[in-house]
């Protein structure tokens, strides 16, 4: 498969996690206010675990280990690259749920099209968070979400106020690789309560 092309000022991060030794990953990216320097992406990534011990992880389980965040400049093929490492665990109380159990995060951005909104789905659920076999109940959404909103905010300050905005990057249109791929910022971030599903967080 071809390397994906280059995409300016914008890094990925990869949220690196295990549920139950089972490999979970969850990948977003973040446009800076400007050029990518040296530095910026060691920021950011350092920021982020922190952010996700401090936020995150007091609504997953403890079946969930956070291992590492890994920040790339998707720049250039030869983009700087820094991996935070962690062994934070997950304190929300409660019997987890099955490891593919997860809760799909919306960002919404100013377009109206497939291609500009983007997904995270979370795992590490409780059956402390349920209301019913398909429901989370209506608090721990909110709880959920502000958590995720105080994360967003901590990546995006790091390590000044406005320094990066999570965007939705598309690579690909009506199936093909766009020459240049479209970066839209992210405006709104929603979250039902219907519990979804990662069949790959099952492992084998």
């Amino acid at each position: 498969m071809p390397a994906q092309a280059a995409v300016t000022n914008v890094a990925k991060m990869e949220i690196l996690q295990t549920i139950n030794n089972v490999p979970c990953v969850n990948i977003l990216h973040f446009l800076r206010g400007g050029t990518i320097a040296a530095g910026d992406v060691g920021n950011l990534a350092e920021a982020a675990k922190t952010a996700w011990q401090t936020n995150m992880l007091p609504v997953q389980t403890a079946d969930l280990r956070l291992t590492a965040i890994r920040v790339t400049d998707l720049g250039s093929l030869s983009g700087q690259q820094y991996t935070a490492a962690s062994t934070g665990v997950g304190s929300l109380a409660g019997q987890g749920l099955p490891a593919n159990a997860c809760l799909a995060f919306t960002f919404s951005t100013a377009v109206r099209s497939r291609s500009s909104r983007g997904r995270m789905f979370l795992g590490g659920l409780s059956q402390s968070d349920t209301m019913d076999p398909q429901h989370i109940a209506a608090t721990r959404v909110t709880q959920k979400l502000n958590a995720f909103e105080a994360f967003r905010l901590a990546c995006q300050s790091a390590p000044a106020a406005n320094a990066w905005t999570l965007a939705v990057v598309s690579y690909y249109t009506a199936g093909a690789p766009r020459v240049t791929p479209v970066v839209t910022t992210v405006t709104s971030v929603r979250l039902n309560n219907r519990i979804d599903s990662q069949r790959r967080r099952l492992g084998r």
